[in-house]
């Protein structure tokens, strides 16, 4: 799990690499899956910013600066911009 409670042990860009080597080793996984399972480890503020995402971009991706991106693409850089 992570949260910004856990920055100065855990950055969250080396939370992030975690996540996406998790994401390919669990690729047969549906996108919308692993996008869920890694809200669900989110903890503190991370948490509550994540669960404000819509369900339908948790299961069908969303856009970015008008570009259409998956839903695991979706949260990371949410949480990138905020992070």
């Amino acid at each position: 799990s992570w949260g910004p409670s856990n920055q100065e042990r855990y950055p969250f860009r080396q939370w992030a690499r975690g996540v996406m080597i998790w994401s390919i080793m669990n690729a047969d996984l549906s996108d919308s899956r692993r996008a869920a399972a890694v809200v669900t480890q989110l903890r503190g503020a991370a948490n509550e910013l994540a669960r404000g995402i819509p369900a339908g971009v948790l299961l069908n991706g969303g856009m970015i600066h008008g570009v259409p991106v998956d839903a695991m693409s979706y949260v990371l850089r949410m949480l990138a911009e905020a992070y």
